[in-house]
């Protein structure tokens, strides 16, 4: 039923299933009080396998003390994941690989949506199926790993 495909994406979407797995940690604790990161809003558009690349989203907000840093990314579902940022210049869009990933300052959100910082998932392994979500895995320089379930749907708003 299609209805009710939209309302279990809505709810994986509204639930972000966030574990913690960095050295230490208690896996059981809430990751945000444990590591100061939280993050929400994750989503994909719906790719098929064999396609060069598909797009991830998702805000994270550095609740802790201490500046932090997204320094990679990894998932079942493609090769690898890539840091990357959509930027204009002399009135050129281009999008760059951020090899160095994402500064994490303290008490800020950095905010990945079209047209600006976005994870490329490189050599698609797996379909990216509408109400399927994938799970995502990134590794913080401070945070340690944390992981996301990422909902598949076709409009971003709907997150």
């Amino acid at each position: 039923n299609p209805m009710s495909l939209f309302r279990i994406s809505i709810a994986l979407a509204a639930t972000v299933l966030i574990s913690c797995k960095g050295p230490g940690k208690d896996s059981q604790a809430d990751p945000s009080q444990a590591t100061g990161l939280e993050l929400t809003a994750p989503f994909a558009y719906p790719f098929k396998s064999g396609e060069p690349v598909g797009v991830t989203y998702l805000n994270i907000t550095n609740h802790g003390p201490e500046d932090d840093r997204l320094v990679s990314a990894h998932t079942a579902v493609a090769t690898r994941v890539e840091t990357h940022e959509t930027v204009e210049e002399d009135g050129v869009v281009r999008m760059l690989h951020r090899q160095d990933g994402f500064a994490l300052p303290a008490g800020a959100t950095l905010t990945m949506e079209p047209g600006g910082h976005h994870l490329m998932l490189m050599d698609l392994k797996a379909d990216l199926v509408e109400g399927h979500p994938y799970e995502l895995t990134l590794e913080f320089e401070k945070a340690g790993t944390m992981a996301v379930q990422v909902p598949v749907g076709l409009d971003i708003d709907q997150r």
